[in-house]
């Protein structure tokens, strides 16, 4: 499975007295969902797979190339969270160029799509067209519809090159969220080419690197979507196109399950787990009056959004053993307006949330093949200005820290103690406790040693206890302090200082 959006880091917890700690920033990858070039020489050519993108001026004004990129923002990002936004781009060939990025004011393609008869489903962007379930339609202006008044300079060169572009994710945040970025030349006019990686390149592809306060309690963490399609019974092809997810059954047209991966926080674990909700809303094409349950189970295998359907997934592998269930509220939507739900999917995660990381979600209906029922849920690639990708909100018990190792190394004089951990939730630092040849443990560092990992990465410390003599033997344990004062120890483990380390 092609994961499509990463969450990388939580920043330490802020300490406030009475009240609840607040994660002060978190760190998103946001990889790039979507990307193609707009090439003027092959106007009606679709460039929506190849590894590279181009970026071409021409004196002519006849063979200039554009590109053009969607990221995976999550949804629950407002402008006012952002801290930063940076791009990071790695140029292949070409030249130093000076470049302008604008929002893409229109939704495209990425490449053309076929049915396994080869009949084309979609076409793919490209010069004179968004793409779409139609030849015939066409940007408002050939080259690609964007707001020339919002824009950031930058300059590519060969290798990785990083962008700020905080202002213009800001102030468009929702455009650029649905249609992207178009990257051009700031004079079209000169002759210059540079080529940049695209997504399809494994370690060289873009990303957005965004920063944000959600102004959340330190025990609440959101997990955006990676991935999400729907799987047909009725279709022998794969959906991924589609800006919806259908969960469905009907008696000529077969049934319909949604599939969704989202990225949870790996310090995080089934104990820890107080509660767990998925945020979901319709589609534009929400237009049921029913009111139907759902269930949710783990999938047993990965599923790749870009190309698995009904009959490459079997409808879906799914543990049936461990379920959340919950109700899609029933709408006629012919004004376009929207529905929200919070289903509470915290049986599911406590008690199956290997699967539920590794693999991902199935919704079904709760019972199918008896009423013609169907709900159209927003996907990611979704661009309705009411449509809000799905998420997680999962709350946390305190005190979390998964420890890797926790090792006591003698010297000469000295005693170096060495930890590392996978991961660490609510840690605000730890202390080291020493026993003397059987004694009491006497914490021996004078202020509490910070933390440095978080739920998502772990870390690795060193404390030299150089207070110590040679051939006596030490007994230490390391406590780790959560955000709220509780206090958990871990050892003990043993070492014995001697003059022999001198000369070792």
């Amino acid at each position: 499975m092609k994961k499509l959006f990463v969450v990388v880091s939580v920043a330490l917890m802020l300490l406030v007295a009475g009240a609840p700690a607040l994660a002060a920033t978190t760190t998103y990858n946001c990889a790039a969902m979507a990307d193609a070039r707009l090439d003027q020489r092959d106007p009606g050519d679709n460039f929506g797979t190849g590894t590279t993108m181009k970026i071409v001026g021409d004196p002519l004004s006849t063979e200039v190339v554009r590109s053009i990129i969607r990221f995976n923002i999550p949804s629950f990002v407002s402008p006012g969270q952002i801290q930063s936004a940076v791009l990071h781009l790695n140029g292949r060939s070409g030249d130093d160029v000076a470049i302008n990025i604008h929002p893409v004011t229109a939704y495209w393609y990425e490449k053309d799509l076929f049915e396994p008869d080869t009949t084309q489903l979609i076409w793919g962007a490209t010069w004179n067209s968004p793409g779409g379930d139609w030849s015939g339609y066409t940007w408002a202006t050939a080259g690609g519809d964007f707001d020339a008044a919002e824009s950031q300079a930058a300059t590519i060169a060969s290798g990785w090159n990083t962008i700020d572009i905080t202002t213009l994710l800001t102030d468009n945040l929702d455009t650029i969220r649905k249609f992207g970025i178009m990257m051009k030349l700031q004079d079209e006019t000169l002759d210059q080419f540079r080529s940049i990686y695209s997504r399809d390149n494994a370690d060289r592809h873009p990303y957005l690197e965004l920063v944000v306060d959600l102004g959340l309690p330190g025990d609440t963490y959101l997990c955006p979507v990676t991935s999400d399609i729907y799987i047909d019974s009725g279709r022998d092809y794969n959906l991924n196109f589609k800006t919806r997810v259908l969960v469905s059954w009907h008696p000529t047209y077969g049934t319909s399950r949604g599939l969704w991966h989202f990225e949870i926080p790996p310090g995080i674990s089934e104990a820890s787990i107080e509660s767990a909700t998925m945020h979901i809303s319709g589609s534009e094409h929400s237009l049921s009056l029913k009111t139907f349950d759902v269930d949710l189970s783990a999938l047993n295998t990965p599923f790749d959004e870009e190309t698995d359907t009904w009959a490459s997934l079997s409808g879906g592998d799914y543990d049936a053993g461990v379920t959340s269930t919950g109700s899609l509220p029933g709408t006629l939507n012919p004004a376009m307006t929207n529905w929200y739900a919070a289903l509470d999917v915290t049986t599911l995660l406590a008690g199956n949330l290997d699967k539920v990381r590794n693999n991902g979600v199935l919704m079904k209906q709760t019972t199918e093949g008896v009423a013609k029922l169907h709900q159209n849920i927003a996907s990611r690639e979704a661009y309705d200005p009411t449509d809000v990708a799905a998420y997680l909100e999962i709350n946390v018990k305190p005190t979390l820290i998964s420890l890797a190792s926790l090792e006591a190394v003698p010297g000469c004089g000295s005693v170096t103690l060495q930890w590392s951990t996978d991961s660490e939730i609510h840690n605000a630092g730890f202390n080291i406790y020493r026993a003397e040849q059987g004694g009491e443990f006497v914490k021996i560092n004078a202020e509490i040693i910070p933390a440095q990992g978080g739920p998502l990465s772990g870390a690795a410390y060193e404390f030299v206890d150089a207070s110590v003599k040679n051939r006596t033997a030490y007994t230490y344990k390391l406590e780790d302090i959560d955000s709220d004062g509780t206090a958990t120890m871990h050892g003990p483990v043993s070492a014995t200082p001697r003059l022999i380390y001198l000369v070792k």
